[in-house]
């Protein structure tokens, strides 16, 4: 269960208001003793300072890299998530492509994290690995219980094996 100030916390980041929500999860994470509600804030204190402006990558990885260390599955697979998503952003691939596969180690279903990487391989011209992480994203959206992922991860999937098959010349 959260803190209220965790839950205000979140609320805040939420809403964009990162300076304030950055307050509240720096006090819960000196203030809790718990210490999933320590990592939880620290997590937030990570996503925070990868979408900061005025803060450097060095100190969002050390937020992520005490998660990765310290948090249960469900915040490790987070940590990694952002961080690859940050690689990508930075057009450091391979980083990227290693965070999105610890991710999937531990959530092997996770739909976006399957289509991040899918549409990484393809953008590198890594036709086989691109087209056996699409299938993958197929299997994994057909389970979501979200309807929404669902569709949006079928027709990824079905949108980047066509992209697939036209590279390798199967559809004129």
């Amino acid at each position: 269960k959260y803190s209220t100030t965790l839950k205000q916390a979140i609320e805040l980041y939420n809403k964009k208001k990162y300076i304030e929500a950055k307050l509240e999860f720096l006090k819960v994470a000196k203030e809790e003793s718990s210490d999933f509600l320590v990592t939880e804030a620290i997590l937030y204190l990570g996503k925070i300072a990868l979408r900061s402006d005025s803060e450097l990558f060095f100190d969002a990885k050390n937020y992520l890299d005490y998660v990765i260390m310290s948090g249960n599955s469900r915040q490790k697979e987070q940590a990694y998530f952002e961080l690859a998503n940050k690689y990508r952003l930075l057009e450091n691939d391979k980083e990227s492509i290693s965070y999105y596969q610890k991710c999937l180690k531990l959530f092997p279903e996770d739909t976006y994290c399957l289509m991040n990487l899918a549409s990484l391989y393809l953008k590198l011209e890594k036709l086989n690995e691109a087209e056996q992480t699409y299938y993958k994203l197929i299997k994994a959206s057909e389970n979501a219980k979200m309807p929404l992922k669902k569709v949006i991860g079928i027709n990824t999937a079905y949108i980047g094996l066509a992209k697939i098959n036209l590279r390798k010349g199967d559809i004129k």
